[in-house]
């Protein structure tokens, strides 16, 4: 299986990446992309395209599965799903030596764990869902599992009749966009057509959060001095309870007047923040951690960054182990893994967070 969880097939030296298929697994696929000498496939009837079944599948809990591409591994055990996320993290990790993990933690629970979801919509269709990019058409998902069980109770009325479309028509909505679904302490709420995460990133999962958090506090001392990137609320280093901490993220955020919190708002992906993030920090001498939790695509400027700024920890949250590799290898120079967790973040899903402690050499 590849790091996205689709089956891999080579005849000859034909290669074919098949979603939603197990190792062992022999049938007929529909190929519906193909690119630099490799193509992509699914099975268009789900089991019955199958000759041969892995002993490993099971049938999915969501009746959804065969159509949707929110998840990728409801066609196995739960344990199993966390043995394949394992591999997957110390085959992207190879590059850094490291062999294992220290731990892998699996969500307490494999279902109605998303404090949030996105769902797009187009009146004229008359669809509201997920977009399948293979079939070309929005797939409908009223018993979705993922979900929280007040942001089911929500999508289940807005299903019912057909209500979306009256309170799209009701707010003088566009006839095609998107519409998050979010729960916070007291209310759900519907977001139309605001970037995601509207109000301020959070996790989606803040079970398997609240696990990352602890792990993070009994690897790092508190009343440290923190440099964190992309901070969003400072989820990560309020607990930590850091003795002076200077915040930079894009979104607009203010912490002026929280007492050892400093917030700049920056975007740290322009070409002359890394000059502006160590002016602000050198100012304030060098911190002892830098915390960052940077978005899917990494922070290639981290090699930069510490070779200017000798920080002595780092403690690196990613999304995507495959450029949080590639940010470390080259800091390896200056700093060893001291740890390296995993965090099954998204259930049901190919992603996981990954979290490594570096220390300096």
């Amino acid at each position: 299986m590849d790091p996205l969880g689709q089956g891999v097939s080579k005849i000859s030296d034909l290669v074919t990446f098949v979603s939603k298929t197990l190792p062992g697994e022999e049938g007929e696929c529909e190929i519906y992309r193909k690119s630099k000498g490799v193509q992509f496939g699914f099975l268009r009837d789900g089991q019955k395209n199958l000759s041969k079944i892995s002993s490993d599948r099971i049938k999915p809990e969501c009746e959804h599965f065969s159509e949707c591409l929110g998840c990728s591994f409801l066609h196995i055990e739960y344990p199993k799903e966390i043995e394949i996320k394992t591999d997957m993290a110390i085959q992207a990790l190879r590059p850094l030596n490291i062999p294992k993990l220290d731990h892998f933690f699996a969500c307490p629970q494999r279902f109605h764990y998303r404090n949030r979801i996105q769902l797009h919509y187009d009146i004229k269709k008359k669809t509201l869902g997920l977009i399948n990019k293979t079939l070309g058409r929005t797939i409908a998902i009223p018993k979705c599992r993922l979900p929280s069980a007040p942001i089911s109770e929500k999508m289940a009325k807005l299903y019912q009749d057909d209500l979306w479309i009256q309170l799209v028509t009701e707010k003088g909505l566009p006839p095609k966009g998107h519409l998050e679904i979010l729960e916070r302490e007291s209310s759900v709420d519907l977001v139309w057509n605001r970037p995601y995460a509207d109000g301020g990133f959070s996790q989606v999962n803040s079970q398997t959060n609240q696990i990352l958090i602890e792990t993070l506090q009994a690897h790092i001392p508190e009343n440290l001095t923190v440099l964190e990137l992309f901070s969003g609320r400072g989820n990560l280093s309020k607990p930590l309870s850091p003795l002076q901490n200077l915040m930079f993220d894009a979104i607009a955020e203010d912490f002026q007047t929280e007492k050892g919190f400093e917030y700049t708002q920056l975007d740290l992906y322009q070409h002359d923040s890394l000059d502006m993030v160590l002016k602000k920090t050198r100012s304030l001498g060098v911190p002892k951690l830098l915390l960052l939790d940077p978005p899917r695509k990494g922070y290639s400027f981290l090699p930069l960054l510490v070779d200017q700024l000798p920080v002595e920890t780092i403690a690196y949250i990613s999304c995507n182990v495959s450029t949080l590799t590639r940010d470390l290898r080259e800091c390896q120079k200056h700093y060893k893994v001291d740890s390296i967790f995993g965090f099954d973040m998204f259930p049901g899903t190919p992603h996981f967070e990954t979290l490594v402690i570096l220390k300096r050499r």
